[in-house]
């Protein structure tokens, strides 16, 4: 007999009007066994899952969400990423354009050794040419290629420009 209560009630002995569980108490001090039905459906019951087992569109949503979350993670995490030449060269730019305009710029595309302090670097050297109070000043740069950081940023030469 199923329950009137609907899922996860248990069902009322036809006997007498209380819970099964009661009754099992009094069926205890007579001796007479009684069964207890419980209806339970699982936590998370979804009516289109039956008969179906998992939908497999669902299945393959899933599984491409959790493939792209991964790229993602990796892509983030990677620590042998290295910085691209034209990041490191646009963060050159806006360091050195904030007090004069840009004229030129210029970078190695491939990375090259470079030692520093005993420590060896990964770097792109590169330069940049800005005019400040009518004269050029032409400046290179050392800067690591894993990180982007400016290792070093030197002023080469000062030129008077000609109106």
């Amino acid at each position: 007999m199923g329950s009137p209560l609907g899922a996860g009630c248990l069902e009322l002995d036809s006997r007498k009007a209380e819970p099964a569980w009661a009754a099992r108490e009094e069926n205890k001090k007579s001796g007479r066994q009684l069964d207890i039905k419980l209806h339970r459906k699982p936590l998370f019951y979804n009516k289109s899952m039956e008969g179906y087992g998992m939908n497999w569109k669902s299945f393959l949503l899933g599984a491409a969400v959790g493939f792209t979350a991964a790229i993602a993670t990796k892509e983030l995490l990677d620590p042998s990423r290295s910085t691209s030449p034209e990041r490191v060269l646009a963060d050159v730019k806006e360091r050195v354009k904030k007090h004069g305009r840009i004229y030129g710029s210029w970078i190695v595309m491939k990375p090259e050794a470079y030692v520093k302090d005993e420590l060896t670097y990964e770097v792109y050297r590169g330069g940049v040419t800005r005019i400040l109070d009518g004269k050029r000043e032409l400046f290179e740069f050392v800067a690591d290629s894993k990180t982007g950081t400016i290792l070093e940023l030197n002023l080469l030469s000062e030129i008077k420009q000609s109106d």
